[in-house]
Formats: structure tokens, C-alpha cells, sequence
């Protein structure tokens, strides 16, 4: 089980639709990252 969760939410194997206008996250996660996924959250904005 913790597998199959590992494989499906891998950065990796995750697609993103091109249409898709939320917050992209590259990796490796910086502290900027999380600060701009918080901001995000706080406005409602698509995550």
C-alpha cells in the first residue's frame, strides 16, 4: 500500500495538465516554495 502511494504521487510520474493555472513547485522544495503554497492557500487561490 505505501508502495503504490509512493508510485502514485512521485513527482515523476505525476502529469500536470497544460491548462492547469495553480502554483508549480520545482524540486528540490525550498523554503520559497512552501511560503508561496501557504500564500496561495490563505488567498483560495488554486493550489
Amino acid at each position: 500500500e505505501e508502495l503504490e502511494l509512493a508510485e502514485t504521487t512521485s513527482p515523476e510520474t505525476v502529469n500536470i495538465e497544460p491548462s492547469y493555472k495553480g502554483l508549480h513547485v520545482q524540486l528540490p522544495i525550498k523554503k520559497e516554495h512552501f511560503e508561496a503554497l501557504i500564500l496561495g492557500f490563505q488567498r483560495g487561490e488554486v493550489l
